[in-house]
């Protein structure tokens, strides 16, 4: 690791990913690494994932916090990222708008590029940097940002090292196969013996201790290390182990006993604390504490439970010394204290974080449920996935829907309905068109005993988008027709104006042109009289696609142009940038080559400023292509290469694809033949 620090200072940077059981050595071995790091004038930064929390993006709070601080965070970098560092801009000291408003797709891919881009223009502004992130199997919703980072890291001055429970996750590593693989196994007998000797000198030779360690700990480095100051502790000094007649009563109880007189040597009365704090997790939430013990004086509690190696504090945060020491302290708690411990962590949460709780609900999903609490895990259970959903965090978001599901009664039909729709959601944007269709399924299951006309057309709505975006727009036609009567009859506007849309969307790629314009002509009629701009915007869209089926290209410009206007007024950028997009289309079709090239141009730098990476890819390969068209190869080059750069970042194949086709017959044209026919063949 540390030749891959010194590599990484030449600008040649890497990722490590570092496995092993629990108690193996892993966070030693990171901690080492920070400080030898920090010696040599490094900037380390440490992330922690923990279980349980349902705070999205935990992992990434601390480092993006310290590099607002260090480095310059452009306005849209800090607008994108203020969802999950809620206090960025008292860190920042300036007002930070809103991101500009995305599909789900395209926002959960320029949240992860932003975390990629803040980071390794963080690595650029102060080399090197080391990035430290311990315990990634636990927030599998970063590991696209993990991917996103290891593809920019050789030509980047960082090092990365991350760490994993092999036990929990053995299969992580193939979804990281970028990273170089270090499994950490326990220690050999000649390891051990080894390390009695560096822990205990001369005496560590003795074969009653290596045999004892062996036994005792089979290898693990923690326990090791904890049989080995229980024995210094016995004996009154490291220098006096194995002076005498090893102390066989240490080991009755064998590793678990030593961990427990390690904790037994904090006093009774500051025991209570660190009951609830192991309750809430291995890092130490004092604002917590405070809530839970009001008369608690937190300086000498924290001190005295560090005299004793309890806890320890690392970059100004107190945590367990070892999350081993928690986990024996949670099991010697009987059942009942347990719950009670955690209805006393939640109600703490909610007086410490009364006035913004959103980042905490899934924190209180998980304690309200080992408190045996249904109601208010139910309640939060459905808040933290509404609020990891809202901060395109899908797999945590899937998580909680279910959990709520799961205790949600089953009479309660209503409420039940809700959340598969949710679930429905998230699939569609993950691309899982299987799990959709169960959740479909189970929803018209519902149907058939539930009398909600509003819940009705919205799920019909579900199937309508559902048979679209699988390419059945036959079905999709037919699903949408009986759509419209159900929701028209349930007096649901807006549901109408989303049946229209997508109607005249699948009519129009089915090749039914007339029943196309119809159809959006209607539910332009809809779209206005609810005031939906977006979909207002889409439909003139439909309009100019239809009218460019039929050759008709001034009308298809003018639609374009009128869906362009509605959608400026409205303050649609991504819209905006579709419209400019086609535009840019139909001038490459009339002839008028250098209007083509001004559309795609406003449309990519629009993509650029909102962050709307997978549009961008096309709108860099359509102005690859016009500029093909104009002769002018290199700067079309230039063009296809960004696209394909950006396709290849997001796993857009099709975009990609495209790209490599323009690359080729450009530089064709540029007579290297060579790389035109590498792109081809790829």
């Amino acid at each position: 690791l540390m030749d891959a620090f010194s590599q990484a200072a030449d600008g040649q940077g890497s990722f490590w990913l570092i496995g092993g059981e629990s108690g193996v050595g892993k966070s030693r071995l990171l901690n080492e690494l920070r400080i030898r790091a920090l010696v040599q004038g490094a900037n380390v930064l440490q992330g922690q994932a923990i279980k349980g929390r349902g705070q999205p993006y935990q992992i990434w709070q601390d480092p993006l916090r310290r590099l607002s601080l260090l480095g310059k965070i452009t306005d849209l970098e800090a607008s994108v990222l203020k969802p999950i560092i809620p206090d960025l801009e008292t860190l920042l000291g300036r007002e930070i708008s809103e991101a500009p408003e995305l599909d789900a797709q395209n926002a959960a891919q320029r949240l992860s590029l932003t975390i990629k881009d803040v980071i390794q223009e963080g690595a650029q502004a102060s080399p090197p940097l080391v990035l430290l992130l311990e315990d990634i199997h636990w927030e599998t919703e970063s590991l696209d940002t993990i991917i996103a980072l290891s593809r920019v890291v050789a030509n980047t001055p960082i090092l990365i090292a991350a760490t994993y429970r092999s036990e929990e996750t053995p299969h992580l590593p193939e979804r990281l196969p970028t990273a170089r693989p270090m499994l950490l196994q326990r220690f050999t007998p000649d390891s051990i013996a080894a390390l009695s000797v560096s822990m205990l000198g001369e005496s560590g030779r003795r074969q009653q201790i290596i045999h004892l360690l062996q036994e005792e700990t089979e290898g693990n480095a923690f326990f090791l290390v904890e049989t080995v100051r229980a024995l210094a502790e016995e004996a009154g000094g490291l220098q006096s182990v194995g002076g005498a007649t090893l102390p066989q009563s240490i080991f009755a109880g064998g590793v678990r006993r030593i961990i427990l007189r390690r904790l037994e040597q904090v006093p009774v009365h500051n025991r209570p604390p660190l009951k609830l704090s192991a309750i809430i997790g291995r890092a130490l939430d004092l604002d917590v504490l405070r809530a839970a013990f009001p008369s608690l004086e937190m300086e000498p509690w924290l001190t005295a439970c560090a005299n004793v190696a309890v806890l320890e504090v690392q970059d100004k945060r107190w945590r367990f010394a070892h999350d081993k020491l928690r986990e024996a302290l949670l099991d010697e708690l009987p059942p009942e204290e347990q719950r009670e411990l955690h209805s006393q962590a939640a109600a703490s949460i909610e007086t410490a974080f009364h006035d913004d709780l959103a980042p905490h609900y899934g924190r209180l999903a998980w304690h309200h449920a080992l408190s045996e609490n249904t109601k208010q895990e139910c309640k939060y259970a459905r808040l933290a996935g509404e609020h990891a959903a809202a901060h395109y965090a899908h797999d945590e978001a899937l998580q909680f829907f279910k959990q709520a599901l799961a205790c949600t009664p089953q009479k309660d039909l209503v409420s039940r309905c809700e959340l598969l729709l949710f679930q429905e959601e998230i699939y569609r944007v993950q691309g899982n068109p299987e799990q959709r269709l169960d959740i479909l399924q189970s929803l018209q299951a519902i149907l058939k005993a539930l009398d909600n006309e509003t819940l009705n057309a919205q799920i019909h709505l579900r199937w309508v988008r559902y048979h679209h975006d699988r390419g059945d727009f036959s079905t999709a036609i037919e699903t949408a027709q009986n759509a419209l009567d159900v929701s028209k009859n349930a007096g649901c506007l807006a549901v109408t104006v989303e049946i229209y849309n997508w109607l005249a969307s699948a009519l129009w790629k089915h090749n039914q042109l007339g029943a196309a314009r119809q159809a959006a002509d209607t539910g332009l009629e809809f779209a206005r009289q609810i005031g939906n701009k977006r979909i207002e915007s889409e439909l003139m869209g439909v309009l100019g696609m239809v009218a460019f089926a039929e050759r008709d290209l001034e009308t298809a410009r003018q639609e374009f142009e009128r869906s362009r206007e509605i959608a400026t007024a409205d303050g649609a950028e991504q819209s905006r940038a579709n419209a400019l997009n086609n535009l840019g289309m139909v001038a490459g079709y009339q002839g008028d080559f250098q209007t083509a090239q001004d559309y795609y141009e406003q449309a990519t730098q629009i993509a650029e400023e909102i962050g709307a990476w997978a549009s961008r890819a096309v709108y860099l390969a359509n102005l690859g292509w016009v500029l093909g068209l104009l002769g002018e190869y290199e700067q079309a080059v230039q063009s296809i290469q960004e696209n394909i750069g950006i396709a290849r970042e997001i796993g857009d194949a099709y975009s990609e694809t495209y790209g490599l086709v323009n690359l080729s017959s450009c530089t064709c044209a540029l007579g290297d033949v060579d790389s035109a026919q590498n792109a081809a063949l790829q």
